[in-house]
């Protein structure tokens, strides 16, 4: 294994975490402010200038939205860290193959 690779390969394993994690979140229960909801249920969230009211299915929906959000997200860091660990690997051989090459041609 390169060295090159390394951060590759840490980025790998943070995205793989992060796809994992994602996929665990969206079979939570759905809560507001530590308390479980259930269907008929209303969650308020305040701000300094406003306030925004969601239904039980509205506030389930957003935290699937997120939680897909967050895997998907570590799939795509994955999936681009593992072809940089690949390209990191391929560019060292190549290199050594090059070298090995030029000194039989001397």
């Amino acid at each position: 294994m390169s060295r090159k690779a390394v951060p590759y390969l840490l980025l790998l394993l943070i995205g793989l975490a992060m796809a994992v994690g994602g996929f665990l979140l969206l079979d939570t229960k759905v809560t507001c402010d530590g308390e479980e909801m259930r269907p008929g249920d209303q969650c308020i969230e305040y701000s300094d200038t406003s306030r925004k009211a969601y239904t039980f299915d509205e506030y389930a929906d957003k935290g699937r939205r997120q939680s897909l959000v967050i895997m998907i997200g570590g799939l795509v860091i994955a999936a681009g860290s593992a072809f940089g660990a690949w390209r990191a690997g391929r560019t060292q051989h190549t290199q050594a193959e090059a070298a090995a090459a030029w000194q039989q041609g001397s």
